[in-house]
């Protein structure tokens, strides 16, 4: 029987990273050791090119100009257009005006279909009062199944909140991962390289005309 690794390998899907300043390398490592094939792009005379090219996108918005902030969104529809998975990464959302209005804006023109984070991350991405410090989430007294399943369901998409146990939901099924380690909050980009996995088994299941996730509930026959 061939392993879902196995056969990712075979396919060799192309992930398209928008990356930030920190941790390319690291994130290319991944998507390569994983099985896929990764590019990275950072200048917005080619976003459209690669997507046509790539099996899923991922954007990193740890890095903030004004071109990224077009590369992203013009990558973004583009692969919204062909019906590609994806990824964000809305890395300290809440440190900056600038960086709120970016993530409002790509979350207003562009399909996420997998939204990455800390708890404190995404719950200020969902309105929700946590706390957070830079990149690193605060120590917040709400429920992160909560907070991950009101996000799922506002942005309509898979929803990772990202720590010592990693929490899982599209905003109907939830799952809490208990698999963490304390180590991985000092290994700066340890969620960026997840966010390159993500790419690259999501690239292996694609999404539906309907843009569902793996589990559908709409009646596209799924």
């Amino acid at each position: 029987m061939t392993s879902i690794l196995e056969e990712i390998r075979r396919e060799n899907p192309v992930v398209l990273d928008i990356p930030n300043m920190v941790t390319p390398q690291k994130v290319a490592d991944a998507i390569s050791y994983v099985g896929g094939s990764p590019i990275m792009c950072d200048s917005s005379n080619e976003g459209r090119d690669l997507v046509a090219i790539a099996n899923s996108l991922f954007l990193n918005l740890g890095t903030m100009n004004d071109d990224n902030v077009k590369l992203d969104i013009i990558a973004g529809q583009a692969a919204n257009n062909r019906n590609l998975p994806v990824i964000v990464d809305p890395v300290a959302v809440s440190a900056s005006e600038l960086r709120t209005e970016v993530f409002k804006k790509i979350s207003n023109e562009v399909n996420i279909d997998i939204l990455r984070g800390n708890v404190g991350e995404i719950a200020f991405t969902a309105g929700i009062d946590w706390g957070t410090r830079g990149i690193d989430a605060a120590d917040g007294n709400g429920d992160r199944v909560q907070v991950a399943k009101m996000a799922a369901k506002q942005f309509h998409s898979i929803v990772v909140i990202s720590g010592v146990d990693d929490v899982i939901s599209d905003g109907l099924e939830t799952y809490v991962v208990h698999n963490g380690s304390k180590e991985l909050a000092i290994n700066v980009g340890s969620g960026d390289v997840l966010d390159g996995v993500f790419g690259v088994i999501a690239a292996h299941h694609r999404w539906c005309s309907c843009r569902c996730t793996w589990n559908c509930h709409c009646q596209c026959g799924r």
